[in-house]
């Protein structure tokens, strides 16, 4: 597809050198069949939705920040 989601658009961007400068920023990483299996989980589990609505998940991996990600590019 032509269109790409914003994280990637961020990534892409700091590939083109656009941004200035590595700033403080970290992103929450996971593979999306993770994610896959979390919704599957959530919809099977009972204990998933207690009777307070208000409880969000998070699905994540690993949290890397931005210069980590730079770092990891440039020996690519």
């Amino acid at each position: 597809t032509s269109e790409i989601n914003q994280s990637n658009k961020i990534l892409l961007s700091m590939l083109n050198g656009e941004f200035p400068a590595i700033v403080n920023l970290s992103w929450l990483i996971v593979d999306v069949r993770d994610v896959a299996k979390s919704h599957i989980l959530a919809m099977e589990s009972p204990q998933a939705f207690p009777s307070d609505k208000n409880n969000r998940f998070l699905c994540c991996n690993v949290s890397k920040k931005m210069n980590e990600i730079v770092d990891a590019i440039g020996k690519k």
